[in-house]
């Protein structure tokens, strides 16, 4: 039997290391909009957890940012971003 799977966890998780990528970029959530086509306040929920995007959404937001989505096999597969292992939160990549 599937373990259950903590959607809203993975969404704030995703959208802490969208936040993070946007950041080490020194972008405002306005410029980052306006780069993908979306409202100011779409970006906000997306990086506070608040939206449930779709992975289109996902890879274009760290697409327009410079940076890669990949997966890193461990113990567990993890979803991190290529350059951002900088960043405290992604000191121990999140479990999915």
């Amino acid at each position: 039997m599937p373990k259950n799977i903590d959607k809203q966890k993975h969404v704030r998780i995703a959208g802490s290391m969208l936040k993070g990528a946007r950041e080490m970029r020194g972008l405002s959530q306005q410029e980052v909009a306006e780069l993908i086509g979306i409202s100011k306040a779409t970006v906000d929920k997306i990086e506070n957890g608040e939206w449930n995007f779709s992975i289109y959404l996902f890879f274009r937001y760290a697409e327009e940012l410079g940076f890669y989505v990949f997966l890193k096999q461990k113990e567990k597969v993890t979803a991190q971003f290529l350059g951002l292992e900088k960043l405290d939160i992604l000191k121990t990549p999140p479990e999915i």
